[in-house]
């Protein structure tokens, strides 16, 4: 396998190519033009198995027919002399013995691999990959072709799974995107999927129960929301008569059926306070996913999230009591006799998310301490306090270290900021 000048008029395509549309030709092939090393020639070279004096195509199509277009003579292509070469990609992906590959380079490897023709099962072994992988890759390889040489392996998978829902619009806006959005749109995406199932489950219950699902009501007083069908079946179960059912379906709350009562004494600010809590708490919740799938990546990526993890680390190895994970490594450092420094260091990659799922599981007991927060419950418990503080330190720590939080959390973490800013110090301290 070697990068060689060729003879554009022996490349021959693949009969087996399922891609009948190519796109604009005529824009690839003059962004070509500006190519300083090999003008007309695309960045990427073409890759080629050799059969005696002509060459098969087995990746670049499309770059090919646009150098074409450009009228070369000859052009660079990686040439393969056969399924033998095919094999040893997989092992130079496999290995990183001489130069650890990038996480681009590690995508194209794979991807060459499989229109090589190499078992999927070494490709996916080869690629590090989960079970399955290799066909997704393959699916998503045909959605975008050769743009795919540009894009990471998990950035494939995820066009894969939106072109495997049929969402072609989800598809074009992961391969249209820069590289650095491409996993907020995915999320996003998701979260969109997510609340059209959740809301279709809702609308399926709601006809199997008999229920009429409005759009809005008045001057009715707030019972629940039901996320799940067996929610809207319990609320539905002992509801009075004259109960409205209203379905409401947004990215910041997500799908939901809100229960109201005809109920003349209900105090209709309260009734607000309620409903405005029940969605501050899913809005926190959401929060906290989404510093949660920050951190996690930077923790198996990089850059270390240095004040979080500070935050984490301390708390996780505790205070100077005689059980605590603190005092038992002190025990261990006295009895090896060392005098030096005792620094806590770093906990990245997996046992760093252990120690930082352990940390925000205090911080997501914000929800209980949110219906003070909005007025829905009186007084001041010191349990919600600490609570509101871990949701809060949590947040700052987090944007400290670099995660955006979304518009949609802004209202909560403001909401929450304000309660805490506005406890008598002492309060905290005497109530239980």
């Amino acid at each position: 396998m070697e990068l060689r000048e060729i003879n554009v008029e022996d490349v021959y395509p693949d009969e087996k190519n399922p891609r009948q549309d190519f796109g604009d030709i005529a824009a690839l092939a003059e962004s070509c033009m500006l190519n300083a090393v090999n003008p007309g020639e695309p960045v990427n070279p073409i890759v080629v198995v050799q059969d005696g004096g002509i060459y098969r195509i087995v990746d670049g199509e499309r770059r090919y027919k646009a150098m074409k277009a450009n009228r070369l003579k000859r052009c660079h292509a990686v040439v393969c002399d056969g399924m033998d070469e095919a094999n040893a990609m997989v092992a130079m992906v496999a290995t990183d013995d001489k130069r650890q590959l990038t996480e681009i380079e590690r995508s194209r490897g794979v991807q060459q691999m499989l229109l090589l023709g190499v078992d999927p099962e070494k490709v996916e072994r080869a690629g590090r990959m989960a079970k399955g992988s290799a066909a997704r890759l393959r699916r998503a390889r045909k959605a975008v072709d050769d743009a795919g040489d540009d894009m990471t392996l998990d950035r494939m998978l995820a066009i894969a799974e939106f072109d495997e829902a049929g969402d072609e619009d989800a598809v074009e806006q992961l391969a249209s995107c820069r590289h650095e959005d491409w996993r907020r749109i995915a999320k996003d995406l998701r979260e969109k999927a997510e609340n059209e199932r959740a809301m279709a489950e809702l609308r399926s219950k709601a006809a199997e129960l008999g229920i009429e699902l409005l759009d809005s009501v008045d001057g009715m007083a707030y019972v629940a929301t039901c996320r799940t069908p067996s929610d809207l079946e319990t609320a539905c179960s002992d509801a009075p008569e004259g109960t409205a059912y209203v379905a409401i379906a947004d990215r910041w709350n997500g799908a939901r059926v809100v229960v109201y009562a005809p109920d003349e004494a209900d105090d209709p600010d309260a009734s607000a306070a309620r409903e405005l809590a029940d969605a501050y708490a899913n809005a926190a919740e959401k929060a906290l996913d989404s510093v949660r799938d920050y951190l996690v990546a930077a923790l198996m990526e990089g850059p270390y999230p240095e004040k979080t993890m500070a935050r984490a680390m301390d708390e996780f190895m505790g205070c100077d009591d005689q059980w605590s994970r603190r005092s038992k490594a002190a025990r261990a450092v006295n009895a090896s006799g060392w005098d030096g420094p005792r620094r806590i260091g770093k906990a990245t990659c997996m046992a760093g998310v252990s120690i930082l799922q352990d940390w925000l599981s205090s911080a997501r007991n914000v929800k209980v301490a949110i219906p003070y927060a909005t007025g829905a419950d009186e007084g001041r418990p010191r349990w919600a306090v600490e609570y509101a503080r871990a949701f809060r330190d949590a947040v700052a720590l987090a944007r400290a270290d670099g995660w955006e939080m979304p518009l949609s959390c802004a209202d909560v973490v403001a909401e929450v900021g304000a309660w805490l800013e506005s406890a008598p110090e002492e309060e905290t301290e005497e109530e239980e």
